[in-house]
């Protein structure tokens, strides 16, 4: 924030507390730490979850899964703190990665997945867990889930788990254009680990059938081009570009009934999701509403006239974000990463930089919003520099009383480069209502 002094001293300051470290990787060069999750209890008890990858994972102890598309292994991590996240220990390892968690009652469940979508349980605050079981329909057993975490959300008597699955096993490289998203549900009271209790809606489209390129072109997007029978195109300086797409789901329900994209029942419910389209700074928006028969649907959002949209702006959804609704506030809080040199050319970036010139994972920012559309910016949360890091990115959140955690992977200077992060860090936002204006 600004001091109250010359303004050579003004400066945007961090607003989140000094970050503290969850878990740092056994080697830094050959195992990547990523796709961090959070819990907060009501008792103050926070959990962790996240994954190891990479080809030192080998020598890893303890369970891993292995990806029937890419052959790599992964290993899941639970860690818990007991004294507000200032210390971290870890309880659990299982095979498996991308995890969700989230709780019922007493009871702590993390879907996530390697190759078919599992859930594993804890009653007892995530000391001990069960084995993982498998959740994804007879139908979809033998297809893959890839493009992020799952998300969750819980609503009245109903769970529902959105992720991305990617129908062909043998696709390789970027495959952010040829994910579909699914959605599962089931009762609250059930018996979540059965595969029995899940009713899997019918699949979603493809980013081609959401997204009209022609339209993004008004963007400026993409802004490399590939050839339709490649899979991704070399720009130089060895760094690739995929076709447009999508990835890292988030459903989302606005609480508003007066909202225009909400019915009065609020039975409508959104998907926002990172935009693989090579510029900064946009997401995409897909609706999800029921039929007749009460089946759910993924359509294309339309306004009062008639239109219909899918990209939506939004700060750093070129990135993993993380965005969700808080009753307290009746806001919906957005952590994402800021870029401000996106149309450097790629042979100007520095070595450490990983992937596409838009992909800055230097800075994390706080935006909230009354209805998706008019985000506020409330601060920056983190500064990779400031914290002698070269990359904090991939937050997640979540509240506990007055304040907001955040989990999020981070690259210091032993890491491969800034993607490929050798740390996850815990941050505190306290007293984050206090930001509204």
């Amino acid at each position: 924030m600004r001091e109250l002094s010359s303004p050579e001293n003004w400066k945007a300051g961090s607003i989140a507390s000094e970050p503290i470290a969850v878990c740092k990787s056994p080697d830094a060069r050959k195992i990547t730490v990523g796709h961090p999750s959070l819990l907060a209890l009501s008792s103050g008890r926070l959990i962790a979850a996240f994954d190891y990858q990479g080809p030192g994972l080998g020598k890893l102890k303890g369970k891993k899964g292995k990806s029937n598309r890419t052959g790599h292994w992964v290993q899941g991590q639970i860690a818990v703190s007991t004294d507000k996240g200032q210390t971290w220990l870890n309880k659990h390892d299982y095979p498996s990665g991308c995890g969700r968690l989230f709780s019922i009652g007493a009871n702590i469940y993390l879907p996530g997945y390697t190759n078919g979508l599992q859930i594993m349980r804890s009653g007892d605050g995530g000391e001990d867990w069960s084995k993982p079981e498998n959740i994804t329909p007879q139908n979809q057993r033998h297809s893959s889930y890839a493009g992020g975490p799952p998300s969750v959300l819980i609503t009245d008597d109903e769970i529902r788990i959105l992720a991305f699955n990617l129908p062909n096993e043998n696709s390789r490289g970027d495959i952010c254009d040829l994910l579909v998203p699914t959605l599962l549900q089931a009762k609250c009271g059930t018996n979540l680990q059965s595969g029995k209790n899940w009713k899997s809606e019918n699949p979603g489209p493809i980013f081609s059938e959401i997204i009209d390129m022609q339209n993004a072109a008004a963007l400026g997007a993409p802004i490399f081009s590939v050839a339709e029978g490649s899979r991704e195109r070399n720009i130089g300086s060895g760094r690739w570009a995929g076709h447009p797409g999508w990835s890292n789901p988030h459903l989302l329900r606005i609480q508003d009934r007066l909202h225009p994209w909400q019915k009065s029942d609020r039975s409508v419910f959104h998907m926002l999701t990172r935009a693989s389209i090579h510029r900064a700074n946009c997401a995409v928006l897909t609706r999800i509403e029921s039929d007749s028969s009460g089946s759910l649907h993924f359509t294309k959002q339309s306004t009062p006239c008639g239109s219909h949209f899918s990209l939506l702006p939004l700060p750093g959804g070129h990135l993993p974000f993380e965005v969700f609704y808080d009753d307290k506030s009746e806001r919906f809080w957005l952590i994402s990463n800021t870029a401000d040199n996106s149309m450097i050319a790629p042979r100007n970036l520095p070595p450490t930089h990983a992937g596409l010139p838009c992909e800055q994972r230097t800075q994390l920012q706080i935006h909230f919003s009354r209805n998706l559309v008019d985000w506020n910016f409330a601060g920056i949360a983190a500064n990779a520099s400031q914290d002698n890091f070269i990359s904090i990115h991939e937050p997640a959140a979540v509240t506990l009383g007055e304040d907001m955690h955040i989990v999020a992977r981070a690259s210091d200077s032993a890491a491969k480069n800034e993607r490929d992060s050798n740390n996850i860090v815990f941050m505190t936002l306290p007293n984050f209502r206090e930001l509204i204006y």
